[in-house]
């Protein structure tokens, strides 16, 4: 018998869902903390198994998606610390170096960043061009995403994928 694996899902917005469902199809057993009418309404949808309202309410499980608006990730992922799960924060882990750097010192084995466009098919074909040096070696790289606006509208500096 498979092992149902339990996860925190924390904000279920535009990326949130998204992640929820990911979840739901990989067997997850989701709970969803979220604030908003809204966000309630995208975790029933979504197939949430609970959703709170309160980080503090989160039941017990075994790792936890951070999907908040990215000025919030330090004081969600710091207050997710005392409860030693793996904490997976959507990029960029906070806006603030000195944050970030705070996060990475108190629980290195804890804390990663998502990285979804890492394994995008088009990223993976620049990849295999930049090892294969067929274009000869590489100097920079430029890319543009096009038609999507920003999705960080708290976030002011710039960083890079």
């Amino acid at each position: 018998m498979k092992e149902v694996v339990s996860i925190g899902l924390v904000g279920c917005g535009e990326w949130g869902k998204h992640i929820l469902r990911d979840l739901c199809t990989l067997g997850c057993e989701v709970a969803v903390v979220c604030r908003s009418a809204v966000s309630w309404k995208r975790a029933v949808d979504g197939g949430a198994n609970s959703i709170v309202k309160h980080l503090s309410d989160l039941p017990p499980v075994q790792g936890v998606v951070v999907a908040t608006p990215t000025s919030t990730h330090f004081d969600v992922t710091q207050e997710l610390l005392d409860r030693k799960v793996p904490i997976f924060v959507e990029k960029p882990i906070t806006n603030s170096t000195e944050q970030a750097k705070a996060l990475l010192k108190a629980a290195p084995e804890l804390i990663f960043v998502m990285d979804k466009w890492r394994y995008h098919p088009g990223v993976e074909a620049l990849r295999d061009i930049v090892r294969s040096e067929e274009l000869g070696p590489v100097q920079g790289l430029h890319t543009v995403r096009v038609g999507w606006g920003n999705p960080h509208a708290d976030v002011d500096t710039v960083w890079i994928l």
